[in-house]
C-alpha cells in the first residue's frame, strides 16, 4: 500500500473512532459516524490545499471552523 493511502486510511479510521466515542448527548441520534468522518476527511483535505494556496489564517484556525461547520448541524442542542 502506498503511503499516502496508509495515512489517508488511517486519518479516516481516527476520525470514525472519535465520532463513535463522542456521547449520545453531544450528537444527534440521527448522526452518522461513517458519513461525518469521511466528509470530515473530504473537508481536511480540502481545507489543506486551499490554505497551502491562499495562506489566509492559520491552518489549524482554518480547519477548526471548516470542521466545526460540518459538525454543527449534528450537534444536540439543550433543550429550554
Amino acid at each position: 500500500m502506498l503511503p499516502a493511502l496508509a495515512v489517508h486510511r488511517a486519518n479516516g479510521r481516527v476520525i470514525e473512532m472519535l465520532l463513535a466515542n463522542v456521547s449520545a448527548r453531544e450528537l444527534e441520534a440521527r448522526a452518522d459516524a461513517r458519513s461525518l468522518a469521511r466528509t470530515i476527511q473530504a473537508v481536511i483535505a480540502g481545507t489543506g490545499l486551499a490554505w497551502a494556496l491562499d495562506r489566509a489564517g492559520t491552518l489549524p484556525e482554518r480547519l477548526r471552523d471548516e470542521i466545526g461547520a460540518v459538525l454543527a448541524p449534528n450537534i444536540r442542542r439543550e433543550e429550554s
